[in-house]
């Protein structure tokens, strides 16, 4: 390979390396904003944990507390009264009648407080185990975030090394046709040098030989010998 086709390859070789450097950074790019989109869903999976956990601790002492309760229907408690206090308001009693009557109407009232405040208990379990499903349902949604998104991740790791593997490569290619550069570098001005140092000691020794001819022609001038073509051209030549 010759100097100029080692200069057009170093220079591809540099192209390519920036190139896939160029390439590397774009996959990092991607790959933090999706890194950024894993954390905030972890984040986001981890309260919905916290807020599952403190819901079912409160379903589980409103579980306790309602097994401790007698439970009562409401909605009889509420007729049993209205029956009394109706039979109460209509009719004639004695006194002994009415105070046992006004008697079992607070009974059942206080009952009713009691049922009532039960049935608060009941709703709001209600309330707790329709919250916990939407927790849950949240839950797994992020966490179906965290595995998409960590797998685009991956990928983006996978072919930032795939690139970074072809930078190294590309970088050791360089080095070596660099190191080929630089010899024929140094051939190519070791063979200059020869042909200029050639060129100059074969021009001296011309330069010699015309100059010798020259002295001969002269001689034979001072001589009054016959000069030859030759002898002629050794003046030309001057």
């Amino acid at each position: 390979m010759n100097l100029n086709e080692l200069k057009e390859k170093s220079a591809n070789i540099r192209h390519e390396i920036v190139k896939n450097i160029n390439e590397f950074k774009k996959l990092e790019k991607s790959r933090n904003e999706i890194n950024v989109l894993v954390k905030d869903s972890k984040q986001k999976r981890e309260e919905c944990v916290a807020e599952v956990k403190k819901i079912l601790k409160e379903l589980s002492d409103l579980n306790v507390e309602k097994k401790a309760s007698n439970f009562k229907d409401i909605k009889s408690l509420i007729s049993l009264i209205n029956k009394k206090e109706w039979f109460f308001q209509i009719n004639a009693l004695p006194i002994k009648k009415e105070e046992q009557i006004l008697k079992e109407i607070k009974e059942l009232k206080k009952e009713l407080n009691e049922a009532q405040k039960e049935n608060q208990v009941v709703i709001k379990i209600r309330s707790l185990v329709k919250s916990l499903e939407l927790k849950r349902k949240d839950h797994n949604e992020f966490h179906q975030a965290v595995i998409e998104n960590a797998e685009k991740s991956n990928e983006f790791s996978n072919s930032m090394n795939a690139v970074q593997k072809k930078i190294k490569e590309l970088k050791k290619e360089g080095r070596i046709v660099s190191k080929e550069l630089d010899d024929a570098i140094v051939d190519y001005k070791k063979n200059k040098n020869f042909k200029v140092k050639n060129f100059k000691e074969n021009k001296e020794k011309i330069e010699k030989i015309i100059q010798e001819k020259e002295n001969q022609a002269w001689d034979k001038l001072k001589d009054k010998k016959k000069l030859t073509t030759e002898d002629l051209l050794a003046f030309q030549n001057n």
